[in-house]
């Protein structure tokens, strides 16, 4: 009997999936992050996976000496810069292995010690947050690869309605880190599939 996978396990798999599609002349093309190739994206989430399993790590008291992983947030951005010159061949495999040994390492201590505080970019949080931030990682970044792609990327059908409250109150945190700190502030959240607005 095949097991039911988890929403951050199809998250992982519909990124995977974009990565999958870009064409091999394509990793410095267009991407839906301005500025951004697939090549910056990939490492970006890839070094992104690599970080949060090493704080989840060292989180649950598991000993990470021997692995390639981060030590901090500054060697996690030098990793992306190297990342990000790297073949396609090798974007593709890092995409791979950092995003199936984090989500299994989430999906363990989801289950394991799911009320691990866990030392993030932006400050202490629950598992329950750490899998949410990966989940919305993969759907938002594989959605910004789609004009790499060449093809449509429908996100899947649970996404929207799980992650909008994720979304709103991922943009009051992004406020508490930017320069306007301590302004009052309202986020306009529209839709781009449909009709409506939500302001938070």
């Amino acid at each position: 009997m095949e097991e039911k996978q988890t929403r951050l396990e199809q998250a992982r798999d519909w990124y995977l999936d974009a990565v999958d599609a870009i064409p091999a002349d394509n990793w410095k093309g267009a991407t839906l992050c301005a500025g951004w190739t697939p090549a910056h994206l990939v490492a970006h989430v890839a070094t992104g996976d690599q970080l949060f399993r090493a704080m989840i790590m060292d989180a649950t008291g598991k000993d990470r000496s021997g692995l390639d992983l981060p030590v901090d947030f500054a060697d996690r951005q030098r990793r992306f810069q190297e990342l990000t010159s790297k073949d396609a061949a090798t974007l593709k495999r890092t995409a791979h292995q950092s995003a199936k040994e984090t989500v299994a390492t989430i999906v363990e201590a989801v289950e394991t010690a799911p009320t691990t505080m866990v030392n993030v970019p932006f400050g202490t949080v629950p598992m329950n947050v750490v899998r949410a931030l990966r989940l919305n990682e993969y759907i938002i970044h594989g959605h910004d690869l789609e004009p790499a792609t060449g093809r449509p990327m429908p996100t899947p059908d649970w996404f929207i309605d799980r992650a909008l409250g994720d979304a709103i109150t991922m943009l009051s945190r992004l406020h508490q880190r930017s320069p306007h700190k301590g302004k009052a502030a309202s986020f306009h959240v529209h839709r781009t599939d449909g009709d409506g607005e939500w302001i938070a």
